[in-house]
């Protein structure tokens, strides 16, 4: 199906479709974007983000790239070590970055078969417009 966001993953499912590839996680991955979700939170706040890992505000920030993840890029590796990785274009960055979408995607696909079976699909697509780094239009990889 080709890289499909995650609102347009949603409206697929509302007519039917229920198979879907990983090509969104490899797009986010060759221009050095991360996927940050955060389902668990109650109350207002944002869901979901994108967060360019190249930026110079990840120079020096020791923290993962979400404290709560549990997937092995986040329990072992700093933002400020996987901007250096990916601006060095060293190949364990993208691996790394790969490794950590792949995991929220998934975590993803959990929170909406849970929306789903509880018939809040038009509440996701709300919270997922709520979610402004969502709606940036996404650079093509380098060829």
């Amino acid at each position: 199906m080709g890289p499909l966001g995650l609102r347009r993953v949603v409206e697929a499912v509302q007519i039917g479709v229920d198979l879907f590839d990983t090509s969104y996680v490899h797009q986010l991955t060759a221009v050095k974007t991360v996927l940050i979700t955060n389902w668990a939170s109650e109350g207002a706040g944002q869901r979901v983000a994108l967060v360019d890992l190249s930026d110079a505000k990840w120079q020096a920030d020791t923290t993962p790239v979400m404290e709560t993840c549990p997937c092995y890029t986040c329990r072992n590796y700093s933002k400020a070590y996987l901007r250096h990785l990916v601006n060095t274009e060293e190949l364990l960055g993208s691996t790394l970055i790969a490794m950590h979408n792949l995991f929220q995607y998934l975590h993803f696909f959990d929170h909406l078969r849970k929306e789903l079976s509880a018939d809040r699909l038009d509440t996701l697509l709300a919270e997922l417009d709520a979610c402004t780094s969502l709606h940036v239009d996404m650079p093509s990889p380098p060829s």
